[in-house]
């Protein structure tokens, strides 16, 4: 898996607007925007980040009785805020990169898969020409 997925322009520009938005709140375009493969993929990115969020909050609150894991997750949290901003700034940019270290698990998990329209289903360019060099086996 490439550590980035290709758009059209017209799909950047169609689904730009909430592919920034599903940073903020990602259950707008997770629900109105599912043909949009561009915030599809932002959408994906940003609910990884909440899902990791929200282990470390509870992680975090179930073992505060030590010293040392709120601090940890605390930390751990500051890097999700870079995480998050970094997911922000190129879906600003109209960029479709991963998040690193965790945006990869977004396609694993299948979040915003939707037949036809789920961005992972969509072959890039680069993967076209690989699949016409390859000799047929029949």
């Amino acid at each position: 898996m490439d550590n980035e997925y290709s758009f059209t322009q017209k799909e950047i520009e169609e689904g730009k607007t909430m592919g920034i938005l599903a940073y903020i709140l990602f259950l707008i375009p997770l629900f109105t925007a599912r043909e949009k493969r561009f915030a599809m993929f932002h959408t994906e990115q940003a609910i990884v980040l909440c899902i990791i969020a929200v282990i470390l909050g509870v992680i975090g609150s179930a073992l505060s009785f030590t010293c040392i894991i709120p601090v940890v997750t605390g930390i751990a949290g500051l890097g999700l805020m870079v995480l998050w901003v970094i997911g922000l700034i190129n879906s600003i940019q109209g960029q479709a990169k991963f998040i690193p270290l965790v945006g990869k698990f977004g396609p694993k998990l299948g979040l915003c898969n939707q037949g036809n329209n789920s961005y992972v289903n969509q072959t890039t360019p680069q993967k076209e020409s690989e699949e016409t060099e390859e000799p047929n086996k029949n």
